[in-house]
């Protein structure tokens, strides 16, 4: 409430704290409130040498706090050889895209290429459904066309085609797993 300084880095630095799950969403928000530029920057450099599990903590941060600097690092995050951390990249990517919209309408954010390759090698259906999802929070012309080609798409996993679908109908619904 007193914005210190530094507390934006003694924010970030606290979501990686051992013990720390049930207070990362509370931390990503006080963070987004905060509105200092030093927790998207302090986030990414703590990235760089995160295992996964801080990963996944700093990327509920930068769905807070992301903007365009995050997207890069958060696109290479959908490759990661941890399917959890890959999932919360694809959710990341698609609030980061949001964050960057509401700050300059029109802006398109790059990472439909990498989000269908997502859909097409997931392992299980939260992680397809979370691309998804992202893919249209991008809120291009042709990531919409990609997710119309897999809901009509025969051969696709039904999980991906009813997903496809409805989020289609509804695009800027909140993404909700299971």
């Amino acid at each position: 409430a007193a914005r210190p300084p530094g507390a934006a880095r003694t924010l970030v630095d606290a979501v990686l704290e051992p013990g720390s799950d049930r207070d990362r969403t509370g931390i990503a928000e006080a963070l987004r409130r905060l509105g200092d530029p030093a927790a998207e920057q302090r986030a990414l450099a703590r990235l760089e040498t995160a295992d996964p599990e801080q990963r996944r903590h700093l990327l509920t941060v930068l769905r807070a706090v992301g903007g365009p600097d995050a997207v890069a690092p958060v696109r290479g995050l959908l490759s990661d050889a941890d399917g959890a951390v890959r999932l919360d990249a694809a959710h990341t990517l698609g609030q980061v895209a949001r964050n960057v919209r509401r700050d300059e309408p029109g802006t398109v954010v790059a990472g439909r290429a990498e989000l269908i390759a997502q859909v097409e090698r997931a392992v299980d259906a939260s992680e397809r459904r979370a691309a998804l999802w992202a893919l249209a929070q991008l809120d291009d012309p042709e990531a919409y066309a990609a997710l119309r080609t897999m809901a009509a798409d025969a051969d696709a996993p039904a999980d991906v085609r009813t997903y496809a679908e409805r989020i289609l109908e509804r695009p800027r619904i909140s993404l909700l797993l299971d």
